[in-house]
């Protein structure tokens, strides 16, 4: 897994090494702190983070949270931790469009959950605003599958999938780093899929629509993740339309 970086912008000694030290705790994570919004813009300009959890003071003037603007060009998430609960301010950071808001006391899930949730959809540029939207109107199907595996349950993201292929009674859920295999055919697995994201390409595999690198039409083969996959002769046409081609 590559690694994270992730600044944090606390003037309060006490608060920092709290976050910091529960943010180190999350693995695979290089956490950098800075006392000042001004010192974290000055290093965003030359080495971009992935994200940025920044205190939020109440007693900050409203007026100053307009500087803060700045960093919205850089493309940078926010994810504000805030000391205590105020509407005013809140109402006026919003406006920066942050990933989220974090409230005293900072406890390791709630962080831990914001930070993969930033990083989530921030990794993933395909998810547009109506597929976003689709997503909060329940049409897809759910975020995860829980995949059981030697009498225990994994979560696997559906975005994290790249193929599923049939063998023989069994279908295998392929991911970048990892296999899991699911005693139920294509056809059940399908049921549970997201149409807006999966399509079955053939009778023995189903692809991940955004993953898919290339198409070749004339070999009738398409490839994901550096290898390849027939495209079944009924399944052809339905996939083709499905692409986004220009």
């Amino acid at each position: 897994m590559a690694e994270v970086k992730i600044l944090i912008v606390e003037d309060n000694p006490l608060f920092a090494i709290e976050i910091e030290t529960i943010v180190n705790q999350l693995g695979h994570i290089q956490a950098q702190v800075l006392p000042s919004i001004e010192a974290a813009i000055d290093i965003i300009a030359l080495q971009l983070p992935d994200l940025m959890l920044l205190s939020l003071k109440a007693e900050e003037s409203l007026s100053g949270l307009e500087t803060l603007g700045d960093l919205k060009s850089y493309g940078v998430p926010i994810i504000f931790l805030c000391e205590e609960k105020n509407e005013a301010i809140y109402e006026k950071a919003k406006l920066l469009e942050p990933y989220g808001f974090i409230f005293k006391p900072y406890e390791k899930l709630t962080l831990r959950s914001n930070i993969e949730m930033a990083l989530f959809h921030k990794s993933r540029p395909f998810l547009t605003s109506e597929l976003a939207q689709a997503w909060k109107e329940n049409l897809l199907v759910k975020e995860v599958l829980f995949v059981k595996s030697n009498n225990k349950l994994f979560k696997v993201h559906l975005l994290d999938i790249l193929v599923i292929e049939a063998e023989g009674n069994y279908s295998i859920l392929n991911t970048e780093h990892k296999k899991f295999a699911i005693k139920t055919s294509l056809k059940q697995l399908k049921q549970k899929l997201s149409p807006r994201l999966f399509i079955q390409i053939h009778r023995n595999y189903i692809v991940q629509i955004p993953q898919v690198d290339t198409v070749d039409i004339t070999s009738g083969e398409v490839q994901v993740n550096n290898k390849n996959y027939p495209i079944g002769g009924k399944f052809k046409h339905q996939f083709i339309r499905r692409l986004n081609q220009i």
